[in-house]
């Protein structure tokens, strides 16, 4: 089985963060924003971001 490589990206402008992967994009307000944290976990091959934010709490992104 061959899988594609989806990159994540970035992208800030005033007022939001934009998280990009493959046709998926996340928008989160900056003054919502209290912490974002980057987890590697090389054993599965795995980058995890934990976003907490003040209105959803916490947000996990997983790039495989």
């Amino acid at each position: 089985c061959i899988r594609d490589s989806i990159q994540l990206h970035t992208h800030r402008n005033k007022s939001e963060l934009h998280f990009i992967a493959g046709h998926t994009m996340l928008s989160i307000p900056l003054a919502s924003i209290l912490s974002i944290e980057k987890l590697v976990l090389r054993d599965i091959q795995t980058t995890e971001y934990e976003i907490i934010t003040k209105e959803s709490g916490t947000i996990t992104l997983d790039v495989v």
